[in-house]
């Protein structure tokens, strides 16, 4: 027992009380010390000894296994194609049974999509509405619309476990919408706030607290970043220090936040922890022309070049760059992207098409196209689980259908 004598036969002992110290997700920027424990790629380790930019795999006199992932099973078999799409819709991706119609139920020029975890929120930029349908059958949930929700031009959708938030581009505003009933939370505006600084907002990027908002127009460009809880302003990060040139996609990888930056040619790194910029990738080497969508696929950073008509892939361990070209896996105009788990999906809002790309080793898996899939100029794509859903921004008006 502690501090008491020992008895005859009995040898004192000693042991570290300190405990373990959870940090999270490893990050390469950050130091960490004795007895501080992260997780990286499936697998967590504990420090034992003080290290910056050390990758926890494979360097025992650093980091000390805690749990081991498993090995990946085996991939399932393919399922049946799903049946013939129709032009000018928002589009279900291949494998589900039914697909959605268009026969009239208020979906004007969908510009963005977003999963809740059950349905699919669609935005709406030539009728400023939202539409929600439910992602197991394709059926309407509910079309908001009308002025209580501040909607004009809504361009970009986030979810942040509880409620859905848009981004006006035009009312220079964000909407926050509760989820479970479609009911009005709050409008946040420089009317409200001005603190704000929204300025044609039209993406968003939530970091599992704070939502990330970017504000596409110079003078100024700008980061609004508001805490998902009350909506009060956290910062606003500027283009002066952050090198923002028209922000315009946001992508997560559980420490850091990434911005593309479509005029500035680079994708900015920001620590969310407290804001602070860690470095902007702008080297010739990653060939970065107009970026318009960022993905993250656990391992690397996947960023979409629109005029360039490629994928830039950013090693987030040693910051190397791979980029696949238009001319092995048909990229022109890639302007969404999102990771299934498996595969990388892009839209290419120029060639009506869309391809997917196996994550693993950048093979490619298939390029969609052709009239049967009914794209026309793709520009927003979400995954829900089972299916890949597009939306076609020239589509007018589309009938949800189960």
């Amino acid at each position: 027992a502690k501090r008491q004598k020992c008895a005859a036969g009995e040898k004192a002992v000693t042991w570290d009380q300190s405990g373990i110290n959870w940090k999270g997700a490893w990050a390469k920027a950050t130091g960490y010390l004795a007895h501080d424990a992260v997780s990286y790629l499936g697998s967590s380790y504990l420090a034992v000894r003080a290290s910056t930019g050390i990758v926890p795999a494979g360097h025992t006199a650093v980091w000390a296994v805690l749990a081991q992932a498993g090995q990946r099973g085996a991939t399932g078999p393919t399922g049946t194609p799903g049946r013939t799409l129709l032009p000018g819709q928002v589009t279900l991706g291949v494998g589900l049974p039914d697909v959605l119609s268009a026969t009239g139920d208020k979906i004007g020029d969908p510009d963005a999509v977003a999963f809740d975890g059950t349905d699919l929120w669609i935005a709406n930029t030539s009728t400023n509405s939202v539409t929600e349908v439910k992602a197991s059958d394709g059926s309407l949930v509910r079309v908001l619309s009308g002025g209580g929700y501040g909607f004009s031009r809504p361009a970009a959708i986030a979810f942040d476990g509880t409620h859905v938030w848009i981004a006006n581009v035009l009312g220079n505003s964000v909407t926050e919408v509760k989820a479970s009933n479609g009911s009005l939370v709050r409008v946040l505006s420089n009317s409200s706030n001005s603190g704000f600084q929204f300025n044609k907002p039209d993406a968003i990027g939530f970091d599992g607290t704070d939502l990330w908002i970017a504000n596409d127009v110079p003078a100024p460009t700008s980061v609004t970043e508001v805490k998902a809880s009350n909506g009060s302003l956290v910062r606003v990060l500027s283009a002066a220090s952050y090198g923002f040139n028209e922000p315009d996609a946001f992508a997560f990888n559980g420490s850091q936040m990434w911005i593309a930056n479509r005029n500035g040619n680079s994708v900015t790194e920001v620590k969310v922890l407290d804001g602070s910029l860690v470095q902007v990738l702008s080297d010739p080497g990653f060939q970065f022309d107009q970026p318009d969508a960022l993905a993250f696929d656990g391992l690397n950073l996947w960023v979409a070049n629109f005029a360039g008509a490629s994928i830039t892939e950013v090693d987030l361990d040693n910051g190397d760059a791979h980029v696949l070209s238009a001319a092995s896996y048909g990229f022109s105009g890639p302007d969404a992207i999102a990771f299934d788990g498996n595969h990388m999906w892009v839209a290419n809002r120029i060639a009506n098409s869309v391809t997917e790309v196996n994550a693993g080793d950048d093979s490619l898996a298939a390029i969609l196209s052709g009239g049967s899939y009914g794209f026309f100029h793709p520009d927003a794509i979400a995954f829900d689980g089972s299916h890949v859903w597009i939306a076609n921004l020239m589509a007018t008006v589309t009938a949800v259908t189960g």
